[in-house]
């Protein structure tokens, strides 16, 4: 059996996009999201402030990411750090 070299491998470049776009990782990040976003809003400072977490699918791969729903949110985290401090 000959060797394989480090140089000899080749990344499948469209199965790790398939894996990384695919809805088992979608529901992973969103798993991980959404409690800090319920810790933000459990933690708000500013009545009514809303916390939203949504996954988005940039060009290769999904972010997670936790926002202000409204602007008591906006308000809240700019004086509390809210969402850093829920994480």
């Amino acid at each position: 059996m000959a060797s394989v070299g480090l140089t000899d491998l080749r990344p499948d470049l469209g199965g790790i996009d398939a894996v990384l776009s695919s809805g088992a990782v979608v529901s992973m990040l969103q798993g991980i999201a959404g409690p800090i976003a319920a810790r933000a809003n459990a933690n708000a400072q500013v009545r009514g402030a809303e916390y939203r977490a949504y996954v988005n699918q940039l060009t290769f791969v999904p972010v997670a990411k936790v926002v202000c729903g409204n602007y008591k949110a906006r308000v809240d985290n700019a004086h509390h750090n809210t969402i850093l401090k829920s994480r």
